[in-house]
């Protein structure tokens, strides 16, 4: 696939302001109408995002981009840790700030492009929650099509917080439990049979979830 990417030399989000005049204006009407507005990271739109962008270089995606075929029995750390390192640190930190400057509640960290080091995304972004006046949380989805799965629980009685607490590995609120959903009964039922193996893995502040189902989409009308 050809380089392509959705961020400047510098490692910020490049916004269409054809389409986006003031991105500021719609979170806040958003806000207005009482409802939370995500962004979309890392995504898989028309192409895997690379980022910085390099100008006159071709195929250099194709070229250092680990390939996504997992072998059986893969371990879903080591596929993570295969596609880690490809972005630098402005990259994450162009993000983030983005994020919060634009009024944003949460984002959806996808696994198409090079910044895939979840725990660098919720470091800078618990680093920004801490620094901001507003102290507004963000909710962060990590969405690795069932492939990037938190530890087991690990809970520990904290004394300075006087609470337990579970310090296993999630680097975000909710996870991806299952691959794209299509629209056709067959993906359904594979994708419930596909979840069984993440039983115990859910829990509060750690929450599994499925694809959409996909309704009225489809090559006809029968969908």
């Amino acid at each position: 696939k050809q380089l392509c990417s959705y961020h400047d030399k510098f490692g910020n989000p490049m916004i269409n302001e054809h389409k986006f005049p003031n991105m500021t204006n719609l979170t806040e009407y958003a806000h207005s109408l009482n409802l939370q507005v995500d962004w979309y990271f890392n995504n898989c739109y028309q192409c895997h995002d690379s980022c910085p962008f390099v100008e006159n270089t071709t195929h250099l995606l194709s070229k250092q981009r680990p390939p996504d075929t997992k072998p059986a029995g893969f371990n879903p750390k080591i596929w993570l840790q295969r596609h880690q390192g490809l972005a630098p640190d402005i990259c994450y930190q162009g993000d983030v700030q983005a994020l919060f400057d634009y009024g944003y509640d949460g984002v959806k960290l996808d696994a198409c492009g090079w910044q895939m080091d979840l725990d660098k995304y919720y470091a800078l972004i618990l680093q920004k929650q801490s620094k901001s006046t507003k102290n507004k949380p963000i909710l962060i989805e990590a969405c690795h099509w069932g492939q990037t799965t938190p530890d087991f629980p690990n809970y520990v009685y904290d004394a300075s917080l006087n609470q337990t607490i579970d310090k296993a590995w999630c680097p975000f609120h909710f996870w991806r439990a299952s691959p794209d959903i299509w629209s056709n009964y067959p993906s359904i039922m594979d994708i419930l049979l596909y979840v069984q193996q993440f039983a115990g893995l859910s829990r509060p502040g750690c929450w599994a979830h499925l694809d959409m189902l996909e309704v009225g989409v489809g090559s006809n009308g029968a969908n």
